[in-house]
């Protein structure tokens, strides 16, 4: 029987350069043309919306419309996952980095439990804040014990 493994790769489209960038989180593991096939129906699908929708022109070769598929380009030399399961906290950070566009300076290796740790108390935060913006709140003993340790462990106590 064979085994099917899965995790999580992060694309991202960019428009001024009209391609689709692949963040891979399991590099070494997969190779490029195995993932460059993988998502080649993205490159075709995204390229023929944007010109249904008059976003793009497509091209005419011979009085026919030919709409050809955007580039996809794997990033290389990024930190990736030595594991099977922090899948999600590296396309949470490449997400995080192509946004504040610092890619190039993203930690490598990459410190999983601190990731975690700091979303944790991230979106603990975000939620208490909109408790207390609401005028409602949440009694302490609800509150996930291992929230309360990040919460801790940030602190330093």
């Amino acid at each position: 029987m064979m085994e099917v493994h899965a995790y999580w790769i992060l694309g991202h489209f960019d428009l001024n350069k009209k391609c689709l960038n692949i963040y891979n989180t399991y590099g070494f593991r997969i190779m490029d043309r195995q993932l460059v096939e993988d998502v080649q129906a993205f490159a075709v699908v995204i390229q023929h919306m944007l010109v249904n929708i008059g976003f793009w022109k497509s091209n005419m070769v011979d009085g026919k419309e030919r709409i050809e598929p955007l580039d996809v380009n794997i990033i290389q030399h990024l930190p990736q996952q030595q594991n099977g399961f922090d899948c999600g906290i590296f396309v949470i950070e490449y997400a995080k980095h192509i946004i504040n566009q610092t890619i190039e300076s993203m930690p490598n290796p990459l410190d999983c439990s601190t990731v975690r740790i700091n979303l944790v108390t991230r979106l603990f935060k975000h939620g208490f804040d909109k408790k207390k913006r609401n005028g409602y709140d949440t009694d302490r003993d609800n509150v996930a014990r291992t929230v309360r340790k990040a919460r801790r462990l940030r602190r330093g106590n």
